[in-house]
C-alpha cells in the first residue's frame, strides 16, 4: 500500500504552514499516514472502515463501563461530510481510535481509545494531535470533549494540549451516575503553536 510517511515531529509542530509546505493530512489519510512514534513503534493511521469495527467494538468493551455499540460507530461512519472517524494500527494490528465530528466551525472530539496493552507509548497523544490537524484543515475555530471526571490520565492530556475545563455535566455517564467535565480550548494560530 502506497502511504505518506511522517514524523512524530510532523505532529509536534503545527503550526501555521504557507500554501506550498501546507502537509494535507485529510488528503493523505486516503492512502494512510505512517507516523514513526518517538519509541519503537510505527503508527499506521487511516480512516476507519466498517470492516474495522468489530475490533474496535472489542476494544471499546475492554475500556468504557458504557461500551458504544457497532450502531453508534456506524452512525458515525455513514456521515462523511461531518465525521472525522480514523485509527491507528501497529504492525497491522489496530490498536486506537478517535471518532470526532464537526459542526460549523467546532469540533467535538466523541470518542478516543487506546488497547489497553498500548498505553503508555503516546499513541493517544498522537491521534488527538491529528484530529486537532484535521480539524484546522476544515477551519474549526474550538474543539471539545466530555472526559470522565474520574480519568485522571486523560484530563492530564487533554490539558497539555491546551483544553481547559469549562463546564461540569452531571450524571452524563447515567450508568455510573457519573459526571463529565466539558472540556474546550481555542484552536487559532498562537495556541496551537504554543500547546505543541
Amino acid at each position: 500500500m502506497e502511504y505518506k510517511e511522517k514524523t512524530y515531529s510532523d505532529l509536534t509542530n503545527l503550526s501555521p504552514e504557507t500554501e506550498s509546505k501546507k502537509k494535507h493530512w485529510l488528503r493523505d489519510l486516503n492512502k494512510g499516514i505512517d507516523i514513526q512514534l518517538p519509541n519503537v513503534f510505527q503508527l499506521f493511521v487511516r480512516w476507519m472502515h466498517s470492516q474495522d469495527l468489530p475490533v474496535v467494538c472489542n476494544i471499546e468493551r475492554q475500556i468504557f463501563p458504557s461500551p458504544w455499540q457497532v450502531e453508534h460507530f456506524l452512525y458515525e461512519l455513514e456521515n462523511r461530510n461531518f465525521n472525522i472517524s480514523i485509527v491507528g494500527l501497529i504492525e497491522k494490528e489496530l490498536v486506537t481510535y478517535a471518532v470526532s465530528y464537526i459542526v460549523c466551525d467546532e469540533i467535538h472530539i466523541s470518542n478516543l481509545a487506546v488497547a489497553p496493552g498500548f498505553r503508555r507509548f503516546r499513541i493517544g497523544e498522537a491521534m488527538l494531535k491529528i484530529s486537532l490537524q484535521i480539524s484546522r484543515e476544515k477551519n474549526c475555530k474550538q474543539a471539545y470533549l466530555e472526559v470522565r471526571k474520574s480519568n485522571v490520565a486523560a484530563i492530564s492530556l487533554y490539558e497539555k494540549y491546551g483544553f481547559k475545563i469549562v463546564d461540569v455535566r452531571k450524571n452524563y455517564y447515567q450508568d455510573e451516575a457519573e459526571d463529565a467535565l466539558l472540556m474546550s480550548r481555542i484552536l487559532d494560530v498562537e495556541k496551537i503553536h504554543g500547546v505543541v
